[in-house]
């Protein structure tokens, strides 16, 4: 069973496991047994992996994101909304 899509996000970029390790600021052995699923991811690296792909931390899970499956784009504006309208409220 697949447990996250790391390594579809990662190769999709053309990067090495050693460039996302770096750039999360972990071992390249910590990043792999992420990768492979011995790990489980802390919030944190899944932060870290959400905002270098440019995606939801569900969809780096390999789960459907909502049940209207909306794109990445589309739910990066609604976040968007959401926080300014969050922001006008208080």
């Amino acid at each position: 069973m697949k447990l996250n899509r790391f390594k579809d996000f990662r190769e999709d970029r053309d990067l090495t496991q050693k460039q996302v390790a770096k750039y999360i600021g972990i071992s390249l052995t910590t990043y792999r047994n992420y990768e492979y699923g011995n790990y489980e991811a802390n919030y944190f690296v899944l932060l870290k992996l959400s905002k270098l792909y440019g995606v939801s931390i569900n969809k780096l899970l390999g789960e459907k994101t909502s049940s209207l499956d909306l794109s990445d784009e589309d739910l990066q504006l609604f976040t968007k909304v959401r926080d300014f309208l969050n922001k006008k409220i208080k």
